[in-house]
């Protein structure tokens, strides 16, 4: 259930290429499931084919990357295609947008994803439009799902949202028990107690803390967040990971042009602090290359800023590179863009791109330094 209150297959699907009707409710899900949208997409996947929504996915593969359809289909039941009409109860993952709210304004979201962007929006003048909430009833879908093995919750921060709770505490504790819940937190709210004690009612949990780079680079890209706030609820949380053994947690880094050239330093510092001493080795570093928005995406670099980034990333630990990407098609024309943006937000919240990221000093006027 994506923000635009569409059914999709997934996070990563490109909306412009589906255009099924807006779901109001739980039980039109059937009815999107069952589309000529979606039977077409699956006719097209048993082939072996890729649908023209799932772009990014086929660019990974294609240079060699591991891509998020093919870690998905490691890990969930093949469906039957043959099935015209497959049933809502074959369903084993679902990925539920709980909503916008969030305490965070990063600079690769907008006012889509986190509440706090509306207000810069507002001071720059920029097109955007009104968001609705959501507000359907999850857990009666929750409930008709048998073969549910998986719930990935996302926002905003889904950690801040108020309904999160509740929608936890509406599963039934038998049906809870073969549920993995999935997260992706911006690390600035520790679980409480509450929280804590309704996920070890599921079969586990795994959490994934959006980190964007070391010290100050993770300030600026996630801004206003406070460094020594954020990194104590990850060495928190990496701490649990290493006493529950339903508890799983890992790094995950959205690389844009803002951080590829601190990438080291973080690599450094989940390395041989956050793994340090660590009793459980399955925590992970993902790192995710951006391609939406364009302008802010490491291929708009100049050389020799590509080169740079280029030879950083060559650099990383093999286990980090191999889930690596920087594609072949390079967006240079879009620099300008990337630093007219970088430049009118540094204003607004009295941030300084050249301060934070001195690589992009020398092609800033004085006047923008």
């Amino acid at each position: 259930m994506a923000s635009n209150s569409r059914v999709t297959p997934c996070c990563r699907f490109q909306f412009d290429q589906l255009t099924e009707e807006p779901v109001t409710s739980a039980a039109s899900i059937v009815n999107s499931f069952n589309s000529t949208a979606f039977q077409n997409m699956r006719g097209i996947s048993s082939a072996n084919e890729f649908v023209s929504g799932c772009q990014k996915c086929k660019l990974e593969e294609e240079s060699g990357a591991l891509s998020l359809r093919q870690i998905a289909n490691s890990t969930h039941r093949t469906p039957d295609f043959t099935k015209a009409k497959p049933e809502l109860v074959d369903i084993d993952s679902l990925e539920l947008f709980l909503g916008r709210t969030c305490n965070l304004k990063c600079l690769t979201c907008s006012p889509r994803s986190s509440t706090a962007w509306q207000a810069d929006y507002a001071q720059l003048n920029w097109p955007t439009h009104k968001f609705e909430s959501r507000s359907e009833n999850y857990s009666e879908l929750i409930k008709s799902l048998p073969m549910l093995r998986e719930i990935k919750l996302v926002g905003g921060e889904p950690l801040l949202e108020r309904h999160h709770l509740s929608l936890l505490e509406s599963i039934p504790s038998k049906q809870a028990a073969s549920i993995r819940l999935k997260y992706f937190s911006n690390a600035t709210v520790f679980a409480d107690k509450r929280l804590l004690t309704q996920w070890q009612r599921f079969a586990g949990v795994s959490l994934w803390l959006s980190i964007d780079g070391f010290g100050e680079v993770n300030e600026f890209v996630r801004f206003p967040s406070k460094w020594i706030e954020t990194s104590a609820n990850v060495e928190e949380y990496f701490r649990l990971a290493d006493i529950e053994s339903w508890f799983h947690v890992g790094i995950h880094t959205t690389v844009s042009a803002y951080n590829v050239f601190s990438l080291e330093k973080l690599s450094k510092w989940y390395h041989e602090d956050l793994l340090k001493g660590a009793s459980k080795m399955d925590k992970f570093w993902r790192l995710n290359f951006l391609s939406d928005p364009a302008h802010l995406a490491v291929e708009i670099l100049p050389p020799p800023l590509w080169e740079q980034a280029c030879d950083i990333v060559s650099r990383l630990p093999e286990e980090n590179a191999k889930l690596s990407r920087i594609e072949s098609e390079r967006r240079e024309e879009l620099f300008a863009h990337f630093l007219n943006y970088s430049v009118a937000l540094d204003r607004i919240r009295g941030t300084k791109l050249s301060a934070t990221i001195p690589e992009f000093a020398p092609f800033l006027s004085a006047n923008e330094k």
